[in-house]
């Protein structure tokens, strides 16, 4: 849960608001990475970013649970694309590129997440989701 993103990033005032108010749920805070935080070199982005999100979806939920540490995920899609809504979508787009596949129930006609750049002192919204911020 949010004590678990906040060993790996650096949440403002202006997140911890937004991560209490609305995980788990469909919003992912774009925030700065501890810089002890237990990651590949490889998974940061840009400046030590990571987008974290924790998911109210009952089979992530359970995986997060059975695995008892957080993942790092891409999402079904390559950027640009439209999300993937089944497990065959996801193969389909990406194919050899996925290690894992997990099939669970989705609502193809669920909004994507709301994402939200959360490291300056304004909150800036990258895509506008179900989430109104």
């Amino acid at each position: 849960g949010y004590d678990a993103a906040c060993e790996l990033a650096e949440f403002s005032r202006m997140a911890e608001k937004l991560a209490q108010d609305h995980w788990p749920g469909a919003l992912t805070l774009v925030v700065n990475a501890r810089a002890e935080a237990p990651l590949a070199e490889a998974l940061f982005g840009e400046g030590r970013s990571l987008g974290i999100r924790i998911p109210d979806h009952p089979t992530t939920q359970a995986l997060l649970a059975a695995y008892g540490a957080p993942l790092a995920a891409s999402s079904a899609n390559k950027s640009g694309e439209p999300p993937a809504h089944s497990a065959q979508e996801a193969l389909a787009a990406l194919g050899d590129a996925l290690a894992l596949v997990l099939d669970g129930p989705c609502d193809p006609q669920a909004p994507a997440s709301t994402v939200v750049d959360a490291r300056g002192e304004t909150l800036r919204v990258l895509r506008q989701g179900s989430v109104m911020v």
